[in-house]
């Protein structure tokens, strides 16, 4: 057997935003001597025979390489074969188109997507931003009670109420080769979530975003899409929060007030007498997402 490409209309290339494709058109001669012949059209046996259609993809599966390196505006990319189409020509030899490529979207590892949502979840607060007034009814000599905002608050509980607190969600799509992948690799992802930027992450301060989780699917010869979900919440700096000292927190951290009943213009309420910031999340190395 032998091969030689169709010169003249043979190579053929294709590059856009979504792909880079390479094609190639070989002549594939039928073999010289009779004795070959007998033994290319017996090897797979009697089923359909002949068998040249099957003895072609084994000769390009020999003798053709698997992959090319070829370039982009990005960086060079490795194209692999997808797609082997043969014609049987009337003089018995075979002509044959190679089309290699890599799927849509997953060109160069440097190449991400972001995506994003600005659905807020509902949080549960004691405390509102401010008292926009607060009167006794009418006639009343009585003065109305410094209740620091607080809602639903009464002699023995502070109530509070659920509200749609306005929020932040976003993910961030990278593609990785697939010859990466390692357990440890994973298990790096997986210390990571639920952690906080501890340096600045794609222009969010440290502190305001958590690395909630990932996701992929690996396919053969293909890069990897790993798809990256956050969550946003902004940091807090100096902002008034009486009767305490103003208020500094990171976003994800956790505001508590401990209560004591006071009385206050003959009024026994619960008054906020002490105030902590809870860290409820660790640090975590965004740069080790490789992203």
């Amino acid at each position: 057997m032998s091969y030689f490409e169709i010169g003249y209309e043979s190579r053929r290339f294709s590059q856009t935003r979504d792909g880079t494709t390479q094609t190639f058109e070989y002549y594939i001669c039928e073999p010289d001597a009779i004795s070959d012949q007998v033994a290319w059209d017996t090897l797979y046996g009697d089923f359909f025979t002949p068998n040249d259609d099957v003895n072609i993809l084994k000769y390009i599966y020999d003798n053709f390489p698997d992959s090319r390196i070829f370039p982009t505006s990005l960086g060079d990319v490795e194209l692999f074969i997808n797609d082997i189409s043969g014609v049987e020509q009337v003089d018995g030899g075979w002509k044959v188109t190679l089309t290699y490529s890599l799927p849509e979207k997953e060109q160069n590892s440097t190449h991400i997507q972001f995506g994003f949502s600005t659905n807020g979840e509902t949080v549960h607060i004691n405390q509102a931003i401010s008292q926009r007034s607060i009167v006794a009814q009418t006639g009343s000599s009585l003065i109305p009670p410094e209740t620091y905002r607080g809602i639903g608050r009464n002699g023995t509980n502070v109530d509070g109420m659920d509200i749609t607190d306005p929020g932040l969600s976003f993910n961030i799509t990278g593609y990785f080769d697939p010859t990466i992948w390692t357990t440890s690799v994973m298990l790096t992802y997986a210390s990571l979530s639920k952690t906080y930027n501890n340096a600045t992450f794609y222009g969010f301060p440290a502190g305001s975003v958590l690395f909630d989780y990932c996701d992929a699917n690996s396919e053969a010869f293909k890069y990897v899409p790993v798809t990256f979900n956050f969550i946003y919440k902004p940091n807090i700096s100096a902002v008034a929060d009486p009767p305490f000292p103003s208020l500094t927190m990171f976003g994800h951290d956790i505001v508590d007030y401990i209560f004591d009943p006071r009385i206050s213009n003959s009024v026994q309420l619960l008054h906020p007498v002490f105030r902590q910031v809870l860290q409820v999340r660790n640090p975590g190395n965004f740069d080790l997402l490789g992203i």
